[in-house]
């Protein structure tokens, strides 16, 4: 097994039906295959305050709270998954792949006009991602995906005006660890572009 000197730290992101969770088991299994020690992990999660984000759109209450107060879900949310899954991996010095971070806070709380300063300041004591892949899609392609491979209709997250907005604050993040990927193309060409970044990433971590 490919032994790291620490552990990695990857993130996908992108609006909803970029096609992010397809790339993330794909992106797993690619480097499991390669004797890596992978852990997955999604936001929100399953855990008590990731259950309690899940309400609010299966449930059509998303209006009940403001952005603010939905970005702060989110931050709760992060910091139970980073103290029992993230944290605890890298330590492990292994691969951590979470399909959503806090980027897309300030893609969709941003959106809704939440801070975006606040939002930074308020994840600033979160491991910081050591590659972010941007999957960049076009919103109507993204619903219409949405709607014929899920076979349901888009969330209170997932109208094709929000994600409009959603990309846009996406497109526009200066992190200097967000690497945009054209979303349009096949699913093959897709993670072949992710793993081999990630590859050439992780190969100079290896001891």
């Amino acid at each position: 097994m490919p032994q790291l000197n620490r552990g990695i730290f990857i993130v996908l992101e992108g609006i909803d039906g970029a096609g992010k969770t397809t790339q993330l088991d794909l992106l797993r299994q690619n480097l499991e295959d390669r004797g890596f020690s992978v852990v997955l992990s999604k936001e929100p999660t399953n855990g008590t305050w990731g259950q309690h984000i899940r309400k609010l759109y299966v449930n059509d209450e998303r209006m009940k709270v403001t952005a603010d107060e939905e970005a702060e879900l989110f931050v709760r949310d992060r910091a139970e998954d980073v103290a029992l899954t993230i944290q605890p991996a890298l330590d492990q010095k292994k691969i951590v792949i979470v399909d959503r971070y806090f980027y897309s806070n300030l893609a969709y709380q941003g959106a809704r006009g939440a801070s975006m300063d606040l939002i930074r300041e308020h994840n600033a004591c979160f491991p910081v991602p050591d590659l972010v892949f941007l999957i960049d899609l076009d919103p109507q392609l993204g619903t219409f995906r949405i709607q014929k491979y899920r076979d349901e209709s888009t969330n209170a997250f997932e109208k094709y005006e929000e994600l409009q907005k959603v990309r846009q604050i996406f497109n526009t993040l200066p992190d200097r660890n967000i690497i945009k990927i054209t979303g349009n193309k096949s699913i093959e060409d897709i993670q072949h572009t992710i793993l081999e970044l990630a590859l050439d990433y992780i190969s100079q971590i290896v001891l």
